[in-house]
């Protein structure tokens, strides 16, 4: 599957998304989001489009640490080559977002054409990579340390 790289530097892909088995497929533009562990976000207005029907809710920790409820609906994704059901999150926001739940077992290159790349820390910390905000570095997890999170 590829993507491409906007002129802001966000990785985007085009997923073919539909509400059930039969049903006619329509393609929806995400933005790779690396900080989001879950699967997709969709914004309510494109859910509506789409005909999704919510599923159920859960409760979620925001980045500036805001715990909410999210209603989740239920849809098929064409992902490389095979149907997946995925779990979508809705929000009042603009874009769709793909989390790295829909990256695991796969592997991610952005090549945007300039020497930089957005990754974000949990996958970093995944690699056993540890960023070091006050200096803006990133430096081995050394083995013996242990990375705690506070929430």
């Amino acid at each position: 599957m590829n993507g491409e790289v906007d002129n802001s530097g966000r990785a985007l892909v085009v997923l073919r998304v539909r509400p059930s088995v039969g049903a006619d497929a329509t393609q929806v533009t995400a933005w790779v989001d690396t900080a989001f562990t879950g699967e997709l976000v969709i914004p309510r207005g494109t859910i509506e489009r789409l005909g999704l029907r919510q599923s159920a809710a859960v409760m979620a920790g925001l980045a500036d640490g805001t715990r909410v409820v999210l209603e989740t609906y239920s849809c098929i994704v064409q992902w490389f080559g095979h149907e997946r059901i995925v779990e979508v999150v809705g929000n009042d926001g603009q874009f769709p977002l793909l989390g790295v739940g829909m990256l695991r077992d796969r592997r991610l290159e952005i090549e945007p054409g300039r020497p930089d790349a957005l990754i974000g820390a949990i996958v970093l910390e995944e690699l056993d990579l540890v960023v070091d905000c006050t200096t803006q570095t990133l430096r081995p997890r050394e083995a013996d340390s242990i990375l705690t999170e506070i929430e």
